[in-house]
């Protein structure tokens, strides 16, 4: 699996007014990162992204929409 690279991100606080910034990587590196060693054919088919938390939460997110916007899976603040 390749090194995948780190990413920041600042943004303000709506309530406290702090800027806080944001390091972890882009979804979409480590979608296709994932998916690199399947077959062309069988990376095409894959249309959904399922998200799972430690309580059992779900989010379902189509692909194409991981690849037009920067989703930034954070690790640290």
């Amino acid at each position: 699996m390749a090194q995948l690279k780190k990413s920041q991100t600042r943004e303000k606080d709506p309530l406290t007014g702090r800027v806080l910034q944001w390091e972890g990587v882009v979804l979409s590196q480590l979608v296709d990162s994932a998916l690199e060693k399947l077959p062309l054919e069988s990376r095409a088919q894959v249309d959904l992204v399922i998200l799972k938390g430690d309580d059992g939460d779900q989010a379902i997110i189509p692909r194409s929409f991981i690849n037009k916007y920067p989703f930034l899976l954070a690790y640290r603040w």
